[in-house]
Formats: C-alpha cells, sequence, structure tokens
C-alpha cells in the first residue's frame, strides 16, 4: 500500500473511531464456513430458500472459500469465486435448474 493508501486507510480508521463504530479483530479469525452457517441461521426466510441457500453455501462457497478466515477473505478471492460460480451455471443450465 502506497502512502497515499496508508493515509486513506488511516482517515477511514480515524473517521470509524469518531462516529463510535468498534470492530472486534477476533470476529476477522472466524473460518467463512462458520460465519456462513451463522448467518444463515440468522435468516427469517421461507424453508425452499434456506434449502437453496444451505445447497449454495455447501456444494459452492464451502468447498471454494470456506476455509479461508473472514479476515483473510480479499476482494480478489471474491472476485474469483463470483466469475466461477457464474461459468459454472452457464455450463450446468443454472443452478436453479439442477
Amino acid at each position: 500500500m502506497g502512502s497515499d493508501g496508508a493515509d486513506a486507510f488511516a482517515d477511514k480508521v480515524e473517521n470509524a473511531k469518531k462516529a463510535g463504530i468498534r470492530f472486534d479483530p477476533a470476529r476477522g479469525l472466524v473460518p467463512l464456513r462458520v460465519w456462513a452457517q451463522e448467518w444463515l441461521e440468522r435468516r427469517v426466510i421461507g424453508e425452499s430458500t434456506r434449502r437453496n441457500y444451505e445447497g449454495f453455501i455447501r456444494n459452492h462457497l464451502v468447498p471454494r472459500l470456506g476455509r479461508k478466515m473472514l479476515a483473510g477473505v480479499a476482494r480478489r478471492d471474491v472476485e474469483g469465486f463470483a466469475r466461477d460460480v457464474h461459468a459454472s451455471d452457464r455450463g450446468a443450465g443454472g443452478l436453479h435448474g439442477q
């Protein structure tokens, strides 16, 4: 990160502190697979939607990114994941067609 990037990050942190926003660094040490399960458990959704989400998490998210800690998930990881899911969606007749 260049000096411009470091200065921008420092400004962002200072603004968050002034706004009273606090981040729990330990929360970033949670594996994405655990966080995804906790996220799903908090959703108020219909049963078929829950099954669809569970299948997506189990079949796509966990195999690709599930071992990464939240703090270790980078933008390039998410972009690559989205690209791969999109490509497999086209090749398999769509996620909904499976």
